[in-house]
């Protein structure tokens, strides 16, 4: 991001906030498969969210997630075993060999309510119901290894931003309504996967490997 300085003053300022904690054990992992934003999408993001939240807010009670782990959520899993999940990764390779890049879009932010906390999303789109497809794949490659799914399957394709415990919600939607909040479009033609945890400040995310659509042996990272 050009602002480095701001960006981490922003941080410093964000209010800790209370979320469940973390389930798993040392013996179990917790993870979440989604299509990663290009730097220059996450970091125009990151950019607009503090921007709006400064608009709104100026106490600043937020607080932004890493732009360099935005991605577009498909499906999330907890409490899985380490060798199911890599099992499940190497069948998940294979199978996005049928599966084609496509064109996507970030378009359109809202605010969602939590157990404690709201959160700022960003909606992704995309025109031929392509993201319903690979979500479809992962559900049926998910099945198979009897994985413990608990992301719900109607979830709308997105990408969180930002955490909040009290805001000024009311104006908060006006600052978001009075912005274009399309944050153009980009190729497809890749999966993340991360390990997560939450703690008294949110989720976090460590990415274990990329996973390339239409390639053999499409194992980037």
């Amino acid at each position: 991001m050009g602002n480095n300085g701001e960006s981490t003053q922003q941080q410093k300022r964000a209010m800790p906030l209370r979320v469940r904690k973390p389930k798993v054990s040392s013996e179990t992992v917790n993870f979440v498969v989604g299509i990663p934003l290009p730097a220059t999408i996450s970091e125009r993001i990151a950019r607009d969210t503090c921007q709006i939240f400064r608009n709104a807010d100026r106490t600043n009670r937020f607080r932004l997630l890493p732009p360099e782990t935005f991605h577009v959520t498909l499906l999330e899993f907890e409490n899985a075993q380490p060798g199911v999940v890599a099992n499940f990764l190497a069948e998940l390779e294979k199978r996005l060999t049928i599966m084609r890049p496509f064109q996507g879009r970030m378009d359109g932010m809202q605010l969602k309510a939590g157990e404690g906390f709201g959160a700022l999303w960003v909606s992704f789109q995309d025109s031929e119901n392509e993201t319903l497809a690979l979500r479809l794949l992962l559900e049926t490659c998910a099945a198979d290894f009897q994985l413990p799914e608990w992301q719900p399957k109607e979830l709308e394709a997105h990408n969180t931003v930002a955490l909040y415990k009290e805001a000024n919600l009311e104006k908060l939607e006006e600052v978001i309504r009075g912005r274009s909040t399309n944050f153009g479009r980009f190729t497809v033609g890749q999966l993340a996967v991360y390990e997560y945890s939450t703690g008294s400040e949110g989720p976090s995310f460590d990415l274990v490997c990329t996973k390339r659509l239409d390639l053999q042996g499409g194992e980037s990272r």
